[in-house]
């Protein structure tokens, strides 16, 4: 039970991962009405490996930081706070061997492909 609610813990968490590195990235170029979504390259079980614990650390600083946050007198101090974790969970994506663009490919491909988020759930359940 209290690993199934772990995994639904992570697996939710993934959801905001993202939005703090949209923050931090230069914005977009102008996409096309024809856009449609982006085609991501394969994902290799060792990828998986990469994004799970990723996203774990990702999780880890998430949680440490809403305390300080909260604590935080001033917007300024909230957006210094912020722009800390962003290179902190930076830096922890790239420590378990992933760029940040390839996490978000992962992200976006456990969204939008039930195998790679069946392959990302079970690494989960294992750990």
């Amino acid at each position: 039970m209290r690993k199934h609610l772990t995994v639904g813990i992570v697996l939710a968490s993934l959801a905001t991962a993202p939005l703090a590195f949209a923050q931090q990235q230069e914005p977009a170029s102008p996409q096309s009405p024809m856009t449609q979504t982006p085609q991501v390259t394969p994902v290799s079980e060792a990828e998986i490996d990469q994004f799970v614990a990723s996203a774990q650390d990702v999780r880890r600083i998430n949680v440490e930081v809403q305390p300080k946050l909260k604590a935080a007198g001033d917007a300024q101090a909230q957006t210094e706070i912020k722009q800390d974790a962003a290179e902190d969970m930076k830096a922890a994506i790239e420590d378990n061997g992933l760029t940040v663009s390839r996490y978000q490919e992962i992200y976006l491909a456990m969204q939008t492909n039930p195998e790679v988020a069946q392959k990302v759930q079970s690494q989960l359940k294992t750990q």
